[in-house]
This record gives structure tokens, sequence and C-alpha cells, in this order.
């Protein structure tokens, strides 16, 4: 089912890609476990590749990404990732459980190197759910 040009989010399958105005979504659902970090720092490069950002902030998104998803595993709960790719940005949305590395020293390091290489992070984090946003241009 189409609506105005773009398919009808509710007659596609859950993670399915999502036109938007400004650019295409992508979703993305990992296991919470370091070893799949790598699909994240990938789809973080393609979508700022799309964005048309160059070589400078494609390689601060990638570890960026990569930084805050590894603050999510070592739960149960799936890391689920959304890439907003429009002209000139992307906007990237991460959903889990806080990881035992979000807390304490090790948390607040990563967050200080992700908050470096981004226009914008915001990471929160309530009860057994824990979430971010990275914004790069």
């Amino acid at each position: 089912m189409m609506t105005a040009g773009r398919p009808d989010e509710s007659s596609l399958p859950p993670g399915a890609p999502v036109e938007q105005p400004d650019g295409h979504a992508v979703e993305l659902r990992l296991p919470p476990d370091p070893e799949y970090l790598r699909l994240a720092r990938y789809a973080a490069a393609d979508a700022a590749t799309r964005a048309g950002l160059g070589i400078d902030a494609t390689d601060d998104l990638r570890p960026a990404v990569s930084e805050s998803c590894g603050l999510l595993t070592g739960s149960d709960v799936p890391i689920v990732l959304r890439f907003d790719a429009g002209t000139g940005q992307v906007v990237v949305h991460g959903d889990g459980a806080p990881g035992p590395g979000l807390e304490g020293e090790n948390g607040e390091l990563a967050r200080s190197l992700v908050e470096a290489v981004v226009d914008e992070l915001d990471f929160e984090v309530d009860g057994d759910r824990a979430s971010f946003r990275i914004v790069k241009s």
C-alpha cells in the first residue's frame, strides 16, 4: 500500500526500511554482543555516504555509533538502530538495555569520546531501557 508516494508503514514487516521525506531510514537489529558491533559501524558508514558526508565525518560517525552501542551490550535485549540519512546529515537512534559498562568511568569515557566527534548526543536511561540519539553533519 502506498501513501503519498511512500509505502504505508503498517503494511511493511518490522525492521523494513521506510522512505523518509528527506532521505531513507534503515533499521538494524543486533544481538547485544560486542561481536556484532562491526555491523553497526558498516551501517553508519553507509548512512554517512548516502547523506553525502565527507571521509572525516564518516570516520567520526563509525566509532561514535560503535561506542554508543557498546554501552548497550551485555544484556538479553537486542539493540535496535535506526539510521536516518538526509542531505548532509545522519541521525542515529539506538535502543536497548543498559549494559554493565554504561555506568562508571568506562561509560563516562565512552560518552565523552562520542560527544567529541558528533554534533549532538543524547543518552537516556530509564530503568531497564537505554537509548541514544546521535546527529552528525
